[in-house]
């Protein structure tokens, strides 16, 4: 994993290996799979659950204190177990649900769209006419 132009962890993943006559590894990718036969995407999947294991570690003593953010902790968490345990589920689906747990995660971190952010302000404040 290395780091990129912003100092965030990434991986690069290289797809399609099994209609590579040959992966030329030297590339410099850290996952290669096929999202056609699935191979790989295993040991893509254990990766990013460690992943997210060791940022819930090193972040247990953060104590989310709106409900709002525990409500959307507990979505990202939801989506994350759904992605990782049903294997029989397509891979897009899968896909999906990871980045449903992102969204979750985004809306914490303030990323968010205006008209989610609207939402919030009026939800939790009463703003006279």
């Amino acid at each position: 994993m290395v780091k990129g132009p912003s100092g965030v962890p990434h991986c690069r993943i290289a797809n399609k290996i099994d209609i590579l006559s040959e992966v030329n590894q030297s590339i410099g990718y850290d996952f290669y799979i096929s999202a056609m036969t699935g191979q790989g995407i295993d040991t893509l999947l254990r990766h990013i659950g460690e992943r997210a294991r060791e940022a819930s570690d090193s972040a247990r003593e953060i104590l989310p204190f709106r409900e709002r953010h525990v409500h959307l902790i507990n979505q990202a968490s939801a989506h994350t177990e759904t992605a990782l345990s049903d294997t029989a589920m397509p891979l897009e689906l899968r896909a999906e649900e990871l980045r449903l747990a992102a969204d979750a995660l985004g809306r914490i971190t303030g990323r968010i769209d205006p008209e989610d952010l609207l939402d919030s302000i009026f939800s939790q404040f009463c703003i006279g006419k």
